[in-house]
């Protein structure tokens, strides 16, 4: 069994052919089918991070960083995890 310390509370579970997106409050985490930890993400959010399209261009969505409802845009690169 493999576990990850996300930091913080788990999210959501964003699941493709090729990896799974593990969102925590502040993070995007990419595992590769091994198992692997491939990326963390930079903080993204403080209370949520959500992802609403993932392409080969990027992954788009947002994080909360005022609570209640201040959402805020982001796009990382799906190989790093780094901002776009």
């Amino acid at each position: 069994m493999t576990s990850f310390n996300l930091g913080t509370y788990f999210g959501h579970l964003y699941p493709s052919e090729e990896f799974l997106l593990v969102a925590s409050a502040e993070r995007l985490f990419r595992i590769d089918p091994d198992g692997a930890l491939k990326w963390r993400s930079e903080e993204l959010g403080i209370d949520g991070v959500i992802v609403d399209r993932v392409s080969d261009q990027g992954i788009e969505g947002s994080g909360e960083w005022d609570p209640p409802g201040g959402w805020r845009p982001f796009r990382i690169s799906v190989e790093s995890g780094k901002p776009l």
